[in-house]
């Protein structure tokens, strides 16, 4: 692929090996719908890239989106200037790259013969990093929050069965402000808002949020332009399955789709994977990713109710979720 920097291809290749599990956004845009055919993709994104050429239009789309979001977690573990992935430019970057020109260029990488022998995976996350555009998500001012809030259409929507709710975000450019508002055009609510800060990571500590749907305004303010978004709280009682705070275990070979997944408040994940990294998301949200590295040690989990939830990985894999000790 002429276009690729050649220094930045070199950069990304050391991270393309962790990039081994792919995770799907959406379950309906992902293997036209079919669950059972969801472990074949996870299965081929690790056969040689020479393979590549052999599938059909369709196929290729496919697999371009599942291996688009593990070249994003992959981007984002790599970001030294973010403590997370889902807090980095660079993860968000890889995600917004438009699953047509991807297929395109991996055609492009595959016909190579040097990269035929790299996995699909592997080309793909060299591919997707090279044509992420990092610079025009860099400048701001903007906020990028963690789970459990969910972002969706200019949205950004959280569920709580408490009366309070704590939200973290990375503020770009650091020196920017985030301001909570009142959502003027809904239904009034006398929500408590506090923000604090410690460099450009922002905590919202809100409370006194009432039962039902209530909406704010969060606004970044920085270089003279500011950046807005609708806040959607729904307060109501845990689904029956989040009740339970003895913990519960996910097992699985390849990737798998749960409907939703209940987290409470204080738990961790000790994950089991036969040597590739695992990540769990829901939507842009990332809730997990353990990496060969990690072994056994516990990993905070984010708390929230969170639908159509992806585990992406090869091979058999358990996560064991409960109460952090």
């Amino acid at each position: 692929m002429a276009s690729a920097n050649p220094e930045r291809m070199r950069s990304v290749n050391a991270a393309a090996a962790l990039a081994t599990a792919a995770t799907a956004v959406l379950f309906a845009g992902c293997a036209g719908g079919h669950p059972n055919r969801v472990p074949d993709i996870g299965k081929r994104l690790l056969l040689s890239g020479s393979t590549w050429h052999s599938l059909s239009a369709r196929e290729r789309t496919n697999m371009a989106r599942y291996c688009r979001q593990a070249a994003a977690v992959s981007a984002g573990r790599a970001d030294r200037m973010a403590s997370a992935p889902i807090y980095s430019d660079s993860y968000h970057a890889v995600t917004a790259v438009d699953l047509g020109r991807l297929s395109a260029a991996l055609s492009r990488w595959f016909a190579m013969r040097d990269h035929a022998s790299q996995t699909i995976q592997q080309g793909c996350t060299a591919v997707a990093a090279s044509l992420a555009q990092v610079r025009l998500l860099a400048n701001g001012p903007y906020a990028r929050f963690a789970p459990p809030l969910r972002n969706g259409g200019g949205i950004l929507a959280a569920h709580s069965t408490a009366s309070s709710l704590d939200l973290s975000a990375r503020v770009v450019p650091p020196r920017a402000r985030l301001l909570v508002r009142r959502a003027l055009e809904r239904a009034p609510n006398h929500i408590v808002s506090r923000v604090r800060r410690g460099g450009s990571l922002v905590n919202v500590e809100l409370e006194r949020i009432p039962l039902g749907r209530s909406f704010l305004r969060l606004e970044v303010i920085g270089d003279g332009r500011s950046w807005r978004r609708l806040l959607v709280l729904d307060r109501g009682p845990a689904p029956r399955g989040a009740r339970d705070r003895r913990g519960l275990v996910l097992r699985g070979s390849g990737p798998k789709v749960l409907r939703s997944l209940n987290i409470p408040s204080g738990w961790s994940a000790v994950t089991t994977a036969t040597g590739a990294p695992l990540t769990l998301t829901s939507g842009d949200a990332l809730i997990l990713v353990h990496g060969p590295a990690d072994g056994r040690t516990p990993i905070p989990v984010p708390a929230g109710h969170y639908r159509w939830v992806t585990v992406a990985a090869v091979g058999d894999w358990t996560v064991t979720l409960g109460p952090s000790d």
